[in-house]
């Protein structure tokens, strides 16, 4: 799960609401082994997730602000399963800074991304 937001909002046409716009997950165990690279256009991505896009010739997908993950992405991995999600951070998200931010903003007012079951 992510923050979402609403492009009109930001004075652009676009009438999805959007999450974060991936660049490409893996996953590793802990027993070692490589990651498993999973591309944004994989089959397999498809709740909360928006079409592949071509953003100056890299992909990137929109995920909804709640996206699932099938389990046959991690299917055969040992021990504790880490995720490591790339994402655009180029791209405008859900939160826009105030005229006067806080210097120090601590991890837990940041976007959390879970992992859905």
């Amino acid at each position: 799960m992510s923050n979402t937001f609403y492009p009109p909002s930001l004075g652009s046409g676009d009438q999805r609401d959007l999450g974060v716009m991936l660049a490409g997950l893996s996953f590793s165990g802990s027993l070692g082994g490589e990651p498993r690279r999973v591309s944004v256009d994989d089959g397999r991505l498809r709740d909360g997730f928006l079409p592949v896009e071509n953003h100056g010739g890299a992909i990137r997908r929109w995920t909804k602000g709640e996206a699932s993950l099938e389990p046959q992405l991690w299917a055969g991995l040992s021990g504790q399963i880490a995720l490591l999600v790339t994402y655009d951070d180029k791209v405008t998200r859900g939160w826009i800074a105030p005229a006067q931010s806080q210097p120090n903003s601590e991890p837990a007012d940041r976007p959390r991304l879970y992992a859905v079951k």
